[in-house]
């Protein structure tokens, strides 16, 4: 008589058990993951505006013009103006379309004397205005900090607890 070896396996009941395990697991952990989310998209909000007052920085240097970083408060938006004679006008290239914000953001500029603003400027010397810009989270009222606390400094994010 031939034996045949006993093959192991999982069972139907048993990959049933695990499915359900795992099934419970993401049921709790969901509703952490919707905030991970959130906090992503006002990064990148964040992320974006910086990258955006390097490059008016830098451009500003290179072609020896005042650029205007404008912020459109009733569009939620931003977009980079470079003056022409007297008056800004809007720069034509990738970067100078509109910047927007996510539904739920919203964002303020104050300057150093605490008066709300709608633009920063920078000039060919590499300075630039100095303010703090907040960007809002309307859903949450998250607040993620952005400062430049000299002209001869960058835009920045501010960490909490950063004191400066």
């Amino acid at each position: 008589m031939i034996r045949h070896p006993r093959q192991s396996a999982f069972t139907l009941l048993e990959l049933i058990l695990v499915m359900v395990i795992i099934c419970t697991a993401l049921a709790i952990a969901a509703p952490s993951l919707n905030g991970w989310a959130r906090g992503s998209k006002m990064r990148d909000a964040v992320d974006q505006f910086i990258a955006l007052t390097q490059f008016s920085r830098t451009q500003a240097i290179s072609t020896a013009t005042v650029h205007r970083l404008q912020i459109d408060g009733a569009a939620r938006a931003y977009y980079v103006l470079i003056q022409d004679g007297e008056q800004f006008v809007p720069l034509n290239t990738e970067m100078g379309r509109q910047f927007p914000l996510p539904e739920e953001f919203s964002l303020k500029l104050v300057d150093e004397n605490g008066q709300s603003r709608d633009y920063i400027d920078f000039y060919p010397t590499g300075r630039a205005e100095p303010g703090t810009v907040e960007l809002t989270s309307t859903a949450s009222n998250d607040v993620m900090t952005i400062r430049c606390p000299s002209p001869t400094e960058a835009y920045r994010l501010v960490q909490p607890g950063d004191g400066r």
